[in-house]
């Protein structure tokens, strides 16, 4: 059967809802607003018109086969889909929307694609529970653009190259290969390896937030990595000719594996880069550059065959090789940069040959000042000092100059900064009620062997009503801790009452309170003062609520020290 609706306005697209009889109803989103006719049938195969819409509403499954073989087509599922869609080569402007399921990989994409999963509107309206799933292998035979807004799990390899953009709280955990040039863009969850499936392609990922765990094959191709956000993935460069590690001032780059430095790379560090397991030799053709703002620190050796511009601070915590065609520059005027090694060190290549400012500083026993290194054959310009940004020639431990826990309103804000680091692996905050008793709260990188300040924070978020402790435990990277003396938090806050939910009484222990009046108030969720009494601190008190209905509650303590307010259920 079919129903024509007249509407008030041109329309531009004809729309079919596959599998469902529709009496004036149109999908209220996006792309598929726009309605002249709507046909209901059960159609086992359906070949669009062009620029024509095809719908598959919420609550239908279709399993038949669409095919496109007209320019302009849009495909609008809020349904499953777990049927086949054939598009033809040649064809262009087809659109994929998906808000439901799309659990099938018999989609065969011969022509360039849109595939849009978790929205159909640019991001303006997310259906989080969207899911793209269905084993998919080399169907995507042309170039692609995937914009991914929910959960995608269906692997593509070969994928023919193209676009993804993993968008804010969206996840793709999908196995993925490409063929040729690939550009990725993610601000979501990242768990899958990326690999290259043949023809040597480029392929670039930009790091704008959330996070990525999936591995980096190698292979014959290259690999372009921006880092705007955080990046913590270890991986190694393919052998092509184009690599290149860029990372945005403000960024971090922790990586927890190997950095191998295969083919010929270009790395721009304007962040915070440490390598925590090591790193290959910067080879005779590639380059690293570390911008003023810059540290870049090796857990390990770090060895030059190539090209070194340092603006900002270069370490090694172990040996430091300049080698025959390596050469190492830095600015032009001061301030000077800063190369710091912590065990032997050799140049044999150019090192601020050009005039550039340098200062270089060996962690071994001191060697002549005019001389700086372990082993010199290579060329050393006139303005390069030798460990004169500071008084030793031995990198300093890990030297703590402040150690913070601040009381907010439902957290504890810890702060802490170094002055100095040597072989720091990581911080590990450790609270405790008792000052004798402490739990690991929360581990974060350390920064390796740094001479510069370093500032760290972490939050507890769900602290300990009453008086609690912090501390924290240093680790080195061969496994010895240290601890910093503990520091203490009062907190006066409505989690000093239970238990919650309750049936009739509701304790509060106001002990870290002052022996002066507390005013405890009771509140709808629409504000209304329901119970209202005056109690001193000091002391554990009830609070009877057995006159109350059941419900949820505000209960407000105000004090000498502050005001508080926490939910409470009464059941």
């Amino acid at each position: 059967m079919t129903r024509t609706f007249t509407e008030t306005k041109p329309l531009l697209y004809s729309v079919v809802w596959l599998g469902l009889t529709v009496a004036g109803a149109v999908p209220a989103w996006g792309q598929c607003t726009s309605c002249s006719t709507v046909v209901s049938s059960s159609v086992g195969s359906y070949s669009p018109s062009a620029g024509s819409t095809v719908c598959i509403p919420a609550g239908t499954t279709y399993g038949g086969t669409i095919e496109v073989t007209q320019n302009g087509v849009t495909i609008c599922n809020s349904g499953t889909f777990t049927g086949t869609l054939n598009v033809a080569a040649g064809v262009t402007g087809t659109v994929i929307n998906n808000v439901g399921t799309v659990s099938t990989g018999n989609l065969h994409v011969n022509a360039p694609t849109v595939l849009n999963n978790g929205s159909s509107d640019g991001g303006t309206t997310v259906a989080s529970g969207a899911s793209w799933s269905g084993y998919l292998g080399g169907n995507v035979a042309a170039a692609a653009t995937i914009n991914n807004y929910a959960s995608w799990t269906a692997a593509l390899q070969p994928l023919a190259g193209g676009t993804i953009d993993n968008r804010p709280g969206a996840t793709w955990d999908a196995y993925l290969t490409t063929s040729a040039n690939l550009a990725i863009t993610n601000a979501g969850t990242w768990k899958t390896q990326i690999q290259e499936g043949g023809n040597s392609p480029t392929i670039s990922i930009t790091q704008n937030g959330g996070s990525w765990t999936g591995s980096l094959g190698g292979g014959s191709g290259s690999l372009r990595i921006t880092n705007n956000a955080t990046w913590t993935q270890g991986f190694n460069f393919p052998s092509g000719s184009a690599n290149a590690f860029t990372a945005a001032a403000g960024s971090t780059t922790n990586l927890n594996g190997y950095l191998g430095m295969g083919g010929t790379v270009t790395l721009v560090n304007n962040g915070t880069m440490n390598m925590l397991n090591g790193m290959g030799s910067v080879g005779a053709t590639s380059s690293l550059t570390i911008g003023a703002s810059g540290t870049f620190a090796v857990t390990g050796d770090f060895s030059n065959d190539g090209t070194v511009l340092n603006k900002g601070t270069l370490t090694a915590s172990a040996n430091f090789f300049n080698n025959g065609t390596g050469n190492i520059t830095g600015p032009a005027a001061p301030p000077r940069s800063q190369v710091r090694a912590s065990s032997y060190t050799v140049n044999n290549g150019s090192f601020g040959a050009d005039g550039s400012y340098l200062d270089f500083c060996d962690g071994t026993p001191p060697t002549p000042a005019s001389n700086g290194f372990d082993s010199r054959s290579g060329a050393v310009g006139n303005n390069v000092t030798f460990c004169a940004a500071s008084s030793s020639t031995q990198p300093l431990p890990v030297t703590l100059t402040s150690f913070t826990a601040t009381p907010q309103a439902d957290a504890v804000l810890l702060r802490w900064a170094t002055a100095s680091e040597l072989n720091n692996k990581e911080f590990v905050v450790e609270r405790s009620a008792d000052g004798r008793q402490y739990r690991a709260l929360q581990t974060l990188a350390g920064r390796g062997t740094v001479l510069t300040a370093s500032a760290y924070a972490a939050t507890d978020a769900q602290p300990l009503p009453g008086l609690s402790y912090y501390r924290l435990r240093q680790v080195d990277l061969n496994g010895t801790s240290s601890y910093s003396p503990a520091v203490s938090v009062s907190r006066a806050t409505a989690s000093a009452a239970y238990p919650n939910p309750t049936a009739d009484v509701l304790t509060l222990d106001l002990r870290v309170l002052p022996a002066s009046p507390c005013a405890v108030r009771l509140r709808s969720l629409p504000g209304q003062v329901v119970l209202a009494q005056s109690l001193v601190g000091g002391q554990v008190q009830p609070l009877s609520l057995a006159t109350l209905p059941v419900g949820t509650y505000l209960l407000e303590m105000e004090s000498i020290q502050g005001r508080s307010v926490q939910r409470i259920v009464k059941r």
